[in-house]
């Protein structure tokens, strides 16, 4: 170190509390050594590692919620809608009635059939469901829906303008189902078939 770099030091560390302080460091040997130096590298290394880590488990997650989610969004292959078909056929012959081409038939014909298929198709609809009004109103009172509704419970007419709450008269209180509770189907069944042919022999 030249003479004017001493001096420049000496009067640095005289007048400047920061370089003072630095200088006592070094002068007392308090500054990082060789085995803290390795141990923060260390440490560092460790910490690069976990991060490396956590940013595949989150990239594993993200992975599994996307699969996840065209799991959900595939459509249904509408087994549980045509195992509701057989029961409501095994039951009220739905689908026979359904079928059947009735303009031959007088009206006191077809109350009875109705009858039949009604009886039945509510025994399906009281065992395996559970369904409750959406507005337990009046049919024909004035209802309000209020704001934040769900579009799916809900469908407006008529003069619909400007955002809920709205009031107007109730046409239909709507239904939901509350529970579902279908049997299981037997095993290496065509899912398909709603009611076997049936042939007697």
């Amino acid at each position: 170190m030249s003479l004017g770099s001493a001096f420049s030091a000496f009067f640095g560390i005289l007048f400047n509390k920061d370089k003072a302080a630095l200088w006592q460091q070094a002068n007392s040997g308090s500054f990082a050594s060789e085995a803290d130096l390795k141990a923060a590298k260390e440490q560092a290394d460790k910490l690069s590692s976990e991060l490396t880590d956590s940013t595949k488990k989150i990239e594993s997650l993200s992975a599994e919620v996307k699969d996840a989610k065209e799991e959900l969004n595939k459509p249904s292959d509408g087994e549980d809608a045509v195992y509701t078909l057989a029961l409501l056929q095994r039951e009220g012959r739905l689908i026979d009635f359904l079928k059947e081409d009735i303009s031959a038939f007088e009206d006191a014909q077809i109350g009875a059939a109705v009858r039949q298929v009604h009886e039945g198709c509510k025994k399906v609809l009281d065992k395996h469901f559970s369904v409750e009004a959406i507005v337990n109103s009046t049919e024909g009172e004035t209802v309000s829906v209020d704001k934040g509704f769900d579009p799916s419970s809900y469908e407006l007419s008529g003069n619909v303008t400007g955002e809920a709450p709205y009031s107007g008269e109730l046409r239909h209180k709507g239904w939901k189902a509350s529970k579902v509770e279908l049997p299981i189907r037997q095993k290496g069944r065509n899912s398909a078939v709603i009611y076997p042919a049936e042939v007697e022999i």
